[in-house]
């Protein structure tokens, strides 16, 4: 006697488990199909969980490729206003790499005047909600720049984007 078990994850059938004649050439019992329906539903879950990690591996790939890419500079800002991560772009622009600014606050690289009353940080923090682009003054040590800088509230911190226009604001 053959037996095939179906596999399947939420639903949808995703393998069979085919097992062939027992040794003893007895049929399979009723004890024997409930183990390889146990067996086949936590090989269901099994599979379709590793095929769901590597979508997730294949996806945060992609993500990082468009974070690194970026025209714009990405900074990522932890709860407590701490620098958690930054592109190629937002290094340009703050003239520092992640490995020096990663962990510190970012009032410490870009001055307290980025948490003023009237910036977009002080107003994403005070309002909960994203704010649209608009042109601030950063400065980093030595550096200033002028920038659109835009600001989205994440779960655990906040998302900074900042496109450089010195160069525009001294052409005009």
């Amino acid at each position: 006697a053959e037996l095939f078990v179906p596999l399947l994850a939420h639903g949808k059938l995703i393998g069979i488990l085919l097992l062939g004649p027992k040794l003893s050439e007895t049929a399979y019992s009723s004890e024997e199909q409930l183990v390889l329906d146990t067996l086949a539903n936590q090989t269901a879950v099994a599979v379709e969980n590793a095929r769901l990690f590597s979508e997730t591996l294949v996806e945060k790939e992609r993500t990082a490729t468009i974070v690194e890419q970026a025209f714009a500079g990405i900074v990522l800002l932890d709860s407590q206003l701490k620098i958690v991560s930054l592109n190629p772009a937002a290094e340009a622009i703050v003239g520092f790499s992640v490995q020096q600014v990663e962990g510190v606050p970012l009032s410490d690289i870009l001055g307290h005047s980025i948490l003023g009353e009237r910036g977009s940080l002080r107003r994403a923090i005070t309002t909960g909600e994203r704010v649209t682009p608009r042109e601030e003054t950063l400065i980093a040590g030595e550096r200033r720049r002028d920038v659109l800088l835009g600001v989205t509230p994440l779960r655990e911190g906040y998302l900074l984007s900042l496109a450089d226009v010195t160069q525009l604001k001294q052409v005009e």
